[in-house]
């Protein structure tokens, strides 16, 4: 298969003008492309400067090339990213100002110290504990300020599980059955919390939902029957 396309490559010399938009000098036409490389072209155009690649032969092509780009300029366009949202924080702009190291590498390297006294455990609980409290501490304060309610079910659900964390850690030695508890704990939690991935909502709707939904219902006899209840003799 390559090696009939690199015969092909010999005897042809395309020119490309943009990322996958090649032409043939002699007969001025553009080849033929698929649908999947040209969702893929606008991909990299909207997304990553890679550099472009000198032919546009077929699909197995495009994509070996694509598999083939270098793991360093990933890492740079994720570490630019992580500037750009960092940038948002003026304390962190002068800070870099001040000891003139990147604001994205400071941050990268204090999120690897933390990860690494949690992995050994040297104040892993600690540690887990506070980061499972400040940054979701941060967005359920942020979400009783605000008049929406599609941010409740990520919240309560989080703290519920925090603190199922808490009642197991306080009645069975989970270190001494399971020595990288902490590091679970702390990978699991920040699934959980962050908006990225929206762990405790997948926890509500995957488990908690189909098991317990029946006995909250609107007009059962459990929460709202309570409420109800409770309603009516204070009236």
């Amino acid at each position: 298969m390559f090696h009939s396309a690199h015969s092909a490559l010999n005897k042809c010399t395309v020119h490309c003008h943009s990322a996958w938009t090649c032409f043939d000098p002699e007969s001025h036409k553009r080849p033929p492309q698929s649908k999947l490389i040209a969702h893929i072209a606008a991909f990299l155009d909207s997304s990553i400067n890679l550099p472009l690649p000198p032919f546009h032969l077929n699909d197995h092509i495009a994509l070996q090339f694509i598999a083939m780009s270098s793991p360093q300029e990933r890492v740079q366009h994720y570490i630019g990213q992580l500037d750009r949202e960092l940038a948002k924080y003026p304390t962190l702009i002068n800070l870099e100002k001040q000891t003139s190291v990147p604001k994205a590498y400071a941050f990268l390297g204090l999120v690897t110290l933390y990860f690494f006294f949690i992995v050994f455990n040297l104040g892993g609980q600690l540690l887990t504990n506070f980061a499972g409290f400040v940054i979701p501490g941060y967005y359920s304060l942020e979400a009783l300020f605000t008049t929406t309610q599609n941010d409740d079910t990520q919240w309560l659900t989080y703290w519920v599980v925090f603190a199922l964390f808490t009642v197991v850690e306080s009645l069975v030695s989970v270190v001494y059955w399971f020595p990288f508890y902490y590091t679970f704990k702390f990978v699991f939690l920040l699934w959980l919390a962050l908006p990225t991935f929206k762990g405790a909502v997948f926890v509500f709707r995957s488990f908690l939902q189909p098991t317990l939904g029946r006995y909250f219902q609107e007009g059962g006899s459990t929460a709202s029957g309570l409420r109800a209840k409770a309603g009516a003799h204070t009236e």
